[in-house]
This record gives structure tokens, C-alpha cells and sequence, in this order.
């Protein structure tokens, strides 16, 4: 699943976490799951994401679904 928001960013959601792009400004980032962070995915397989009306950008794993804030999920 690959996710376009109005600001250009793409949400790339893979086996092996979400990544993050935006051709426009030329960064790169990611969210996956990591053992010991309590506020990261749930898991690495990311089935979609998408922002709801007030920006809030959520994340739906194979073992749920995560509120990304502050660079964070949760």
C-alpha cells in the first residue's frame, strides 16, 4: 500500500516497517518495530496508513493499529 498526503509525502508500507518519502524535499525516514520501544509498531508488517482529518498519521500492522506522534508510534 502506498500512501500520498498533501504535503507530498509518500507512506510506503512494506514487510519490513513503513517508509517514508518525499521526492520534493528529498528525505527519507521510516518507522519498524523495535523490541525495547515501547513506543514504536506493533510489528514490521504494515499493511496501510493513512492521516486522519487533524493529521494524525496511523499506522495498521499485522498485530494492530499505531498513532505515529513526535516521530514516534504508539
Amino acid at each position: 500500500n502506498i500512501y500520498r498526503d498533501k504535503d507530498g509525502y509518500f507512506y510506503i508500507s512494506s514487510g519490513a516497517g513503513l517508509f517514508i518519502i518525499n521526492n520534493q524535499k528529498k528525505l527519507m525516514g521510516s518507522y519498524y518495530y523495535q523490541r525495547n520501544n515501547p513506543d514504536g509498531l506493533s510489528n514490521n508488517t504494515v499493511m496501510h496508513s493513512f492521516k486522519d482529518n487533524q493529521e494524525n498519521l496511523w499506522v495498521c500492522t499485522s498485530l494492530g493499529v499505531n498513532l505515529a506522534t513526535n516521530g514516534n508510534t504508539g
